[in-house]
């Protein structure tokens, strides 16, 4: 498993996961995903059930998929510019876009599991990640999430899972907040 910085250059920023069997890093497949039409038509027709509920009023699958693919494209944006500001404004940073994944990690900052939503809290997007430090994010994955709890349904568990391997994984290296020079080597 590598860490691979996404954004900015130097820093704190936007990490993710790159696991050695994935062409590519956790946080490129992801969005790569959600710009793919042909992909989430198809993960949308194998989810109709769970994207046929009431607080999602109904949606077509092709209303779907392109509310989809707005959203990526807004949240790609918004955590740019997050982790951006993030090293020159504390306030404005990555820390503001991701909260707990749960209450269990709500009562410690140290290798938290986070999530960050898109536009709208009862949007279907997730990004999910690891926090070591306000400004720092190591993303493990993400998923489009139609169903209350993530051990609903097998993509959404796969994601929990990669989430506390990954903690591990950074709690087993020694990684923790202020390590960017760790970070960068391993890119």
């Amino acid at each position: 498993m590598k860490l691979v910085r996404i954004f900015p250059h130097k820093g704190s920023g936007l990490f993710a996961v790159h696991f050695p069997e994935k062409p590519c890093d956790e946080f490129r497949a992801l969005f790569d995903f959600w710009r793919d039409p042909e992909l989430l038509e198809n993960f949308f027709e194998d989810n109709k059930t769970d994207l046929q509920q009431s607080r999602y009023h109904y949606p077509s699958i092709d209303e779907a998929v392109l509310w989809t693919m707005e959203e990526a494209q807004f949240l790609l944006k918004v955590l740019y510019k997050r982790a951006q500001q993030g090293q020159i404004e504390p306030f404005s940073n990555l820390q503001a876009l991701f909260r707990p994944l749960g209450p269990s990690d709500s009562r410690s900052l140290s290798y938290q599991r986070s999530k960050v939503y898109g536009r709208h809290h009862k949007g279907w997007l997730r990004v999910y990640a690891i926090r070591l430090d306000a400004n720092t994010f190591i993303v493990t994955g993400g998923a489009i999430k139609l169903t209350q709890r993530m051990e609903d349904r097998s993509h959404t568990e796969r994601e929990l899972a990669k989430l506390e391997n990954v903690k591990e994984f950074l709690k087993r290296n020694g990684i923790h907040e202020g390590d960017f020079e760790v970070l960068e080597i391993n890119q």
